[in-house]
């Protein structure tokens, strides 16, 4: 039917509509011919445009097409005649030929236009379209184009041999004219006056969801009188009748738990066609305690959510049972899209979000158990990836299966001692490449039990010491078996691969003043305890005074030693060189809050403290003191970010607090009092801020060097009138001047190693040439007439 044009036609603009300038239509994923096919000699076509499928109805007067690449110029084939009509017809074929031209409508004549990525068609004569029946566009070439590139094309949908038969087309090259009857159309953009329904927008996501309500929050706007809405588990259709409300804030109830949902609503508008807003979401699963066991195998009773991934999956399946019915598999995606590339380089969690699965369970330990723990039976195959999260941080190891693997079911304990009294989210998490049946990349798990433990290490059980190269545990029983692994703290135990021995056993090798996580279980006949986790760093080297320590690489060396334990860290920072003292880990309870106590920094939130540490050799000294150069960083309340100084375990001084842009300074500490001894030095700083800023805000403090100096060596306390050194500090050459004849002079770094010593010089004054030596702290001693004269000299 052919669609009369009035002039000066008032658009009229009903209830809950907006009218708008442009709108697109169509997918353009595809690589398709219509409007015209640039290969062959002459083309024409026409495309159905079903009346449900567009969104509008008012004034054309533009229409764009988007070529498949941006610079596109269809050589010959510029020049065409567009026209535009109306029609009850659904599809072409089985009879039905092209529309006859006197239902349409001829809106441009000439030659088109090019923007960036489009074809753009400027109508002469502007189309109204009322929405009552169908559009249909047909696009003619005016003289024969036959463009040489099989570049040309248009962006759109093709979908061959399936109906319905939405376009047709002709195309004519040296053989002949040819007819195509396809399910195509190309990507469409609308210009002019457009009418159409408002959709509903949504101030955030869903808030407040709870096991069975959940918060609605539309975006406010004074045109929408009223919504309709639907609330269904996401997958099904939505609801014929649907529910009313004339509030923006819209409170579901009823909702089931561990329920996937989707949210869609409309404006109160039915013509042009309702636009759905949509929103999905998910209701947290039943809190459990213990006891409490999953089989898998009874009626789903909603105590455990299986959240859908985009490529990872989860699901109750019978593949994955141990000796039961049913079990949890996890894997990847079966399909590939080319935009997603897994890789194995790197954080393999990191960088493969996309095809994480995964499994949720809310714990409530509020009943006090006395040795609670989590526990799984848990088989994998060939590449698969499992961990354990509580409250978003990751527990133990990552549970990996190499290439071709096929292992065991296995009894995976995880300890809830940390967590008694309190409620958290224990999440199991998948990720791995695509599944293929005959390389599967899979977990399965089975028989979760949240129970107390029957098999445990008792808190003294096991004691620890260490050198500087070496850790060793020791047991209380001589004859029990025990399985031992271990990592650097900075790495993560990937091959869960362990010895099993019987205790004292010592771990060798290891790297001097380096931090180690040390895992241990006990073995009770045919049971294994839960691994128990060590936070251990090997000794340092002793400092002997004087001594400089700059942190300027990433490394704290051989004589500090970084601590820190579950939510500690220690990182070196590059923007400002220094250490950095912080936290990890995500939605871990501070006690305090905003408000702690220095007791709950030091003794409530322990887990939370990391530090460095010292051992220091002041045998030969008199006077002693340390400099710290640090600063405090805090975000939020000053009662979050502490930092103090402990000497032989002992706090020294008072706990120090941050301020939100606190700058570097020195702290001396006088230590006199521990000269001519051995001590241990640490510097702990304990803070709840999680997000680690480079460079920025944060609860953490940042210790840029440490120095032992102001050092009395047995030395006549009149040499400094007898012996001089100038200029200090120096770049350069430096003078040294005596009253009596200088002999030899030898020269020490800060770590009292020799470097260089120059005998008989004989001499009251002589100059040294420090250019080439690197910045530091250094000792020059001088012999004359059988004294020794010392002093420290600073290279820049």
């Amino acid at each position: 039917m052919k669609t009369l044009l009035l002039f000066l036609l008032p658009l009229l603009c009903f209830s809950q509509t907006e009218v708008v300038s442009n709108i697109d239509f169509g997918a353009s994923i595809d690589f398709t011919n219509q409007p015209i096919s640039p290969q062959s000699d002459f083309s024409k076509s026409q495309v159905i445009y079903y009346k449900a499928n567009l969104s509008f109805k008012g004034l054309i007067n533009q229409i764009r097409y988007l070529t498949s690449f941006s610079s596109i110029s269809l050589e010959n084939s510029g020049q065409w005649i567009v026209k535009l009509g109306t029609t009850n017809i659904e599809e072409f074929g089985n009879g039905v030929g092209f529309i006859n031209q006197s239902e349409l409508t001829e809106v441009f004549s000439g030659f088109i236009s090019f923007g960036p990525g489009e074809v753009i068609i400027n109508f002469t004569t502007p189309f109204y379209y009322s929405r009552t029946e169908n559009l249909v566009i047909q696009v003619e070439e005016i003289s024969p184009g036959l463009t040489s590139s099989a570049l040309s094309g248009f962006k759109g949908r093709e979908d061959f041999n399936n109906p319905p038969k939405r376009s047709i087309m002709s195309m004519t090259d040296q053989f002949g004219t040819s007819l195509t009857v396809e399910n195509s159309y190309p990507a469409t953009r609308f210009f002019g006056d457009l009418e159409r329904c408002i959709a509903p927008t949504f101030q955030t996501d869903v808030q407040n969801i709870t096991q069975s309500t959940a918060t609605i929050n539309f975006q406010n706007n004074p045109l929408i009188t009223a919504y309709h809405y639907a609330v269904y588990p996401d997958g099904t259709t939505i609801p014929s009748t649907l529910e009313t409300t004339t509030s923006n804030t819209l409170n579901l109830t009823n909702l089931l738990p561990a329920e996937k949902y989707r949210f869609s609503s409309t404006s109160d508008c039915d013509n042009p066609t309702p636009r759905y807003g949509n929103q999905t979401f998910s209701t947290k699963p039943i809190e459990i305690s213990i006891p409490h066991l999953i089989t898998f195998d009874q009626e789903y009773t909603r105590d455990y959510l299986l959240p859908t991934g985009y490529l990872g999956n989860s699901a109750v399946s019978a593949v994955a049972a141990d000796n039961s019915t049913n079990g949890l598999l996890f894997r990847s995606a079966d399909f590939q899209l080319n935009t997603v590339s897994y890789t194995e380089t790197g954080n393999i969690w990191s960088a493969n979000t996309s095809y994480i699965g995964s499994a949720e369970f809310l714990i409530d330990l509020t009943n006090n158990p006395i040795k609670p723990v989590f526990s799984f039976r848990l088989k994998q195959k060939n590449q698969s990836n499992l961990r354990v999260k509580i409250d978003n941080l990751q527990i133990g190891w990552t549970y990996k299966t190499n290439s071709g693997d096929d292992t065991d079911f296995q009894t995976i304990i995880v300890d809830l001692k940390k967590y008694i009294g309190k409620k958290f989210k224990i999440t199991l998490e998948h990720v791995s490449n695509f599944y293929f049946v005959a390389n599967q990349r899979s977990s399965w798990v089975d028989t979760i039990a949240l129970k107390e433990e029957s098999c445990s290490i008792a808190d003294q059980e096991i004691s620890i010491s260490k050198t500087a190269n070496s850790i060793t545990l020791s047991g209380l029983g001589s004859e029990t078996l025990y399985d031992v692994a271990f990592v650097s703290q900075s790495l993560e135990l990937t091959d869960h691969s362990w010895i099993s021995t019987t205790l004292p056993y010592t771990i060798q090798n290891l790297n001097v003043a380096s931090p180690y996580k040390i895992y241990i279980r006990k073995k009770c006949g045919s049971e294994n305890s839960k691994w128990n986790e060590f936070f251990v760093s090997t000794l340092p080297n002793a400092i002997i005074p004087p001594y400089s320590a700059y942190f300027t690489a990433n490394t704290t060396g051989q004589f500090i030693a970084p601590q820190y334990g579950l939510f500690g860290e220690v990182n070196y920072t590059s923007g400002y060189p220094a250490v950095s003292l912080h936290q990890r880990g995500t939605n871990v309870t501070w006690i305090g809050d905003g408000t702690t106590t220095e007791s709950q920094a030091w003794n409530d939130n322990k887990d939370f403290i990391s530090s460095l540490f010292a051992m220091v050799d002041a045998q030969k000294t008199s006077t002693l003191n340390m400099t710290v150069r640090h600063r405090i960083r805090r975000i939020g309340t000053v009662n979050n970010s502490w930092f103090r100084i402990l000497v032989n375990g002992v706090q020294i001084g008072p706990s120090y607090q941050g301020a939100v842009n606190a700058q570097f300074q020195n702290l001396v500490i006088n230590l006199d009092s521990y000269a001519g001894t051995q001590f241990t030095v640490e510097l702990q700083h304990s803070g709840r801020s999680i997000g680690y800023l480079f460079n920025g805000n944060d609860d953490r403090v940042d210790i840029s060097s440490i120095i032992f100096d102001n050092v009395t060596l047995g030395i006549d306390e009149n040499s400094a009138k007898t012996f001089k050194v100038f200029p200090n500090p120096t770049r350069g050459n430096f003078t040294l001047t005596c009253e009596e004849n200088i002999e030899t002079v030898t020269l020490f770094n800060a770590l009292g190693q020799l470097i260089h010593s120059i005998p008989n010089i004989n001499k009251t004054e002589f100059e040294i040439d420090s250019s080439e030596w690197p910045s530091g702290l250094y000792i020059i001693d001088a012999s004359a007439s059988g004294k020794h004269y010392k002093q420290k000299i600073v290279k820049e």
